[in-house]
């Protein structure tokens, strides 16, 4: 019996730690309305409302704030951000009262919940309000209809930045919010693969290779990721999206074998995203081949079919980070097969 390891070495920029190396801007969408109230505001801007995602890379949770200056203290303000998803009209509502008090609701369905935070800054002339949330929770989160909206993958709703009985459109289809197909991930270490369909996330970590793949469009169904190394070696991971499993294949030289058997291909599905953690190094006593390669193709398939590849893909450009260039190591992620073979 012959045991075969198998590596991959792609040379890459030096990894950061996911949560210190996420520039902030990335992870945040701000709307600006001037004193005019013209959504085109830069500089000086009295009402600004922010969208920021924000704590686990891949859970769907959000951070909303909506700020007022200039704010008299005898002065009565409403300020409110608005999710027009379809029929549904999700309100999240700064008021502030002339007796200085605040408060941050939601509004929805004519019913209004006080879910937020608030306060007025006297120091400032300042209201503040934030809201918190998640998409497992429905109370705090944008509805479609009865649902949770799919923000990383739904583009057709609106959302209007509302300064007392005044509404301004600021955002149409907003394809620019970073939870959209989860953008923010791209200043986080990740690079990304893919169209406004499917898309294949990856990044390098000390001790491993992080992947995510996620439809963006279509229900779920088995997935296929495939990415051909060279002639001899691909790799596929099945995403089945009906019964919430993730399995993973080596094929050297046209023989497929499972991965998950030796314990260190993990994976985890959601509704709508496939997640998979391949170790960088896997130390194997009695032999090894070796395969150095700048490129590889990658293949999506669904129902038999390819919806998505690309060839020629660079590893040093895909498997990236926003560092110095000079900064530079070798990683070595490793794929491991056991072949029994008669001598």
């Amino acid at each position: 019996m012959i045991h075969l390891l198998v590596i991959l070495l792609l040379t890459i920029g030096q990894p950061k730690n996911v949560e210190s190396a996420c520039d902030g801007n990335c992870k945040t969408k701000t709307y600006r309305l001037s004193s005019e109230l013209n959504p085109n505001c830069t500089n000086n801007c009295p009402y600004e409302s922010t969208i920021r995602v924000f704590g686990n890379d891949f859970n769907e949770r959000l951070n909303l704030t909506v700020v007022g200056r200039n704010v008299e203290e005898t002065e009565a303000l409403t300020l409110s951000l608005q999710f027009i998803i379809g029929s549904t009209k999700n309100y999240y509502i700064c008021f502030k009262f002339t007796s200085n008090q605040t408060a941050a609701v939601i509004s929805r369905f004519g019913l209004i919940r006080p879910l937020g935070l608030s306060f007025y800054s006297k120091m400032d002339k300042s209201i503040h309000c934030s809201w918190n949330m998640t998409r497992n929770q429905r109370d705090n989160w944008p509805l479609a209809g009865a649902e949770a909206a799919e923000l990383t993958k739904n583009l057709n709703y609106n959302i209007t930045f509302s300064h007392n009985s005044t509404d301004v459109v600021v955002d149409v289809n907003p394809r620019g919010l970073p939870i959209y197909a989860r953008q923010y991930l791209t200043c986080c270490g990740y690079s990304l693969l893919g169209d406004n369909k499917y898309s294949l996330a990856a990044k390098a970590n000390h001790n491993s290779t992080d992947f995510l793949f996620q439809f963006l469009e279509g229900g779920p169904k088995p997935y296929k990721i495939e990415l051909n190394l060279n002639d001899n070696i691909n790799i596929t991971t099945v995403c089945n999206f009906n019964t919430s499993s993730i399995t993973g294949f080596l094929t050297l030289k046209g023989k497929a074998n499972s991965i998950g058997q030796y314990g260190w291909f993990h994976g985890r599905i959601t509704h709508n995203y496939c997640r998979w953690v391949i170790p960088k190094t896997v130390n194997y006593y009695s032999g090894k081949v070796d395969v150095s390669t700048k490129s590889f193709g990658f293949k999506i398939i669904a129902d038999n079919a390819v919806v998505y590849s690309k060839v020629d893909v660079n590893g040093t450009s895909y498997l990236s980070y926003a560092s110095n260039p000079s900064s530079s190591f070798l990683i070595i992620m490793s794929l491991i097969m056991m072949s029994y073979l008669l001598i």
